[in-house]
């Protein structure tokens, strides 16, 4: 009797930009975003130094500078409203200033400035854009969207907190009431040294799992596993064997596939808010070892961030 494996890669997509707690709050109340973020079953909470919106200038154009308060070098930016997809008028675009703190310059150029609205000019709910969703859309090359000058890999490094998941109840819903949002956001200090309250560095970085790819090896799979992973093993040979086989035994809405991501996520990042670091992985209970499947790997797609622990670090080269 041949015996064979089979493996499964995972896949997974952020559906929006890393976002602030300040910015989750503020956005949660709009459709279109609560839309974006249903399906998401993972999340992280990240730090970084503070991202800010310096010498906003609003005509044509809406030119600015992106800044975190160290010594970096600002990246230039432009947004031509005209070019983007909002489904509006260029002359009917309206744009809202929203600051961090309650007194801020009245008068152009606007600085310290946590992120704009674009409105329509019935008053509806376009986009937002934050220093974080712009450097996104840079990278994801949307349509008027402009990085002028600067290293845009100086902006996306993120500290990993805690990494959760959140799969029978909405992901807006889950993040509110969690107590370790609430610890961290009372216990880490700030590390940009601009007077902004600390839980404004605190984000959040969500990913939707999308699908999986499964991967079977016949003949001398032992050679080709990492080490320590033991085989599951599958008759094959056989006409219903191989049928057996050949099928998909998991299905992508899985709550095993949520399992597994979590579990090699926080095993790989160790995040000190994290009490179960799932020291026993791939060993546990429910992830895709308990549907068959022998080891499984990770690929997360719209990623330009770098994310790190003292544990482990994985991002943009």
């Amino acid at each position: 009797m041949e015996l064979a494996i089979k493996n499964i890669e995972i896949v997974t997509t952020t559906r929006y930009p890393i976002v602030s707690a300040y910015e989750f709050d503020l956005l949660m109340d709009e459709g279109k975003i609560k839309t974006l973020l249903n399906q998401c079953s993972i999340y992280f909470i990240l730090q970084r130094p503070l991202l800010l919106i310096q010498n906003l200038r609003i005509s044509k154009l809406i030119e600015f500078n992106i800044s975190d308060g160290t010594e970096k070098s600002h990246l230039k930016c432009a947004i031509d409203p005209s070019q983007m997809q909002l489904h509006a008028q260029a002359n009917d675009v309206e744009v809202e200033v929203m600051f961090y703190k309650k007194e801020h310059n009245l008068t152009p150029p606007f600085n310290d400035v946590a992120g704009i609205k674009l409105i329509n000019g019935d008053g509806t709910f376009l986009t937002w854009l934050s220093p974080a969703k712009f450097v996104y859309a840079v990278l994801d090359r949307e349509p008027g969207i402009f990085l002028a000058d600067g290293d845009y890999r100086d902006y996306i490094d993120y500290y990993v907190h805690y990494i959760g998941k959140s799969f029978s109840q909405k992901i807006w819903n889950r993040i509110r009431k969690h107590e370790k949002m609430q610890k961290i956001l009372t216990k880490e200090n700030a590390l940009n040294n601009n007077g902004i309250a600390p839980a404004n560095e605190i984000a959040l970085l969500m990913l939707d799992i999308v699908g999986f790819r499964e991967i079977p090896i016949f003949g001398a799979f032992e050679q080709l596993l990492r080490d320590g992973i033991k085989p599951i093993t599958h008759p094959v040979g056989t006409p219903a064997d191989n049928a057996k086989f050949d099928a998909d035994w998991i299905s992508a809405d899985s709550p095993k596939l949520t399992t597994e991501v979590e579990a090699l996520l926080v095993n790989a990042f160790k995040p000190r808010y994290n009490k179960v670091l799932f020291e026993n992985y791939p060993y546990i209970e429910s992830g895709t070892r308990s549907a068959g499947y022998t080891d499984s790997v990770l690929e997360m797609k719209k990623m330009p961030v770098t994310l790190k622990t003292e544990a482990c670090t994985h991002g943009v080269d």
